[in-house]
């Protein structure tokens, strides 16, 4: 999957890059080591079991893996998430019948609104540039505004957290 994800870019080194990423991605799960102990990391462990060839590991150095990260960066990350549940659906036989889509839009009301304002001053006494967050506001004002976080409260202790 990470292979048809990088190649898509046309990587001359697809295979090697997926692997450095799976590589990581096991060191992320199991022991979190950074970039630049890696090799070593991969160096004690039994080549398989990382998803390495014999003597692969040794080639496990930061720039290569930052590399390959960049790639990862540029690909369609969003496919190979679909791919990637799609896969887990169809290895472990998740039943799936159950599953709908039950969202209901939330409209920017009058209180929202109102949320929005003290959203908005509370950027400003932070020292926040309200401008380039406007959306995350109204995002958080309409959460606000429909009571679904705790900054709903009338409350001057809630609307000072806010």
């Amino acid at each position: 999957m990470l292979g048809r994800a990088i190649a898509a870019r046309r990587s001359s080194a697809t295979r090697e890059r997926s692997t450095a990423i799976g590589v990581l991605v096991r060191n992320l799960c199991l022991e979190r080591e950074p970039l630049y102990g890696l090799a070593d990391w991969a160096g004690d462990l039994e080549p398989r079991l990382v998803g390495l060839a014999p003597g692969e590991a040794a080639l496990l150095n930061d720039d290569r893996v930052g590399r390959a990260l960049d790639e990862l960066f540029d690909a369609d990350r969003g496919s190979l998430l679909t791919d990637l549940v799609l896969a887990a659906i169809s290895e472990f036989a998740v039943d799936c019948s159950q599953l709908h889509d039950d969202f209901d839009p939330l409209p920017f009301d009058a209180s929202a609104a109102r949320a929005f304002g003290q959203v908005a001053a509370s950027l400003r006494r932070a020292g926040r540039n309200t401008a380039a967050r406007t959306y995350d506001a109204m995002i958080a004002a309409t959460a606000i505004g429909h009571s679904m976080v705790s900054g709903s409260s009338s409350s001057p202790s809630a609307r000072a957290a806010v």
